[in-house]
């Protein structure tokens, strides 16, 4: 990291070691904010955070076969769904890896093999040139859609379309 990364950095452990009280979105982050930075934990509340409702029903969407077009999501196949970014810590490598180990053992089997999608901010992603170079490079360009970012109803959707969700993530927060 550049100098004015560590600038920032040292800005902000030190704004976070004078601060009264954090608060931290997991009892997770919390032990990390002690164990790193030396918080007494009596200084640190953790207030999780919350899932909309609407979540909890995913449902396929009503024309699926429009919404699948729309998407580039080919029909008759399975889909498993990513949301996130792509950053190295998302292990998307790892991810790639396990869809490639999966869609042989479909093929091998003479089933159809699922369809991975990723939905989020991916394209704009500093990271996007070397995604696109792990799926071609593993032979993927059939079985990933780069959905990208897509509403709260479409991802609603792609919830109640979708038959596995799969995070392959090294490290979150939470």
């Amino acid at each position: 990291p550049g100098w004015r990364f560590r600038f920032a950095r040292s800005l902000e452990i030190k704004a976070i070691r004078n601060a009264l009280l954090i608060i931290a979105i997991s009892e997770n982050t919390a032990r990390d904010v002690h164990e790193m930075l030396g918080i007494p934990r009596e200084r640190i509340v953790v207030t999780p955070l919350g899932v909309d409702e609407r979540f909890f029903d995913a449902k396929a969407p009503k024309d699926s076969k429009a919404f699948r077009s729309r998407y580039g999501i080919p029909e008759g196949r399975k889909v498993v769904l990513y949301v996130g970014g792509i950053d190295q810590r998302k292990n998307c490598r790892g991810l790639l890896e396990v869809m490639r180990r999966g869609i042989d053992h479909f093929t091998a089997r003479r089933e159809a093999a699922p369809v991975l999608v990723m939905a989020g901010r991916i394209r704009e992603d500093e990271q996007f040139p070397l995604l696109q170079a792990q799926i071609e490079g593993l032979g993927l360009q059939d079985d990933v859609v780069l959905a990208g970012f897509v509403s709260d109803d479409d991802l609603l959707s792609l919830y109640g379309l979708s038959s596995v969700f799969l995070f392959a993530s090294l490290y979150e927060g939470f």
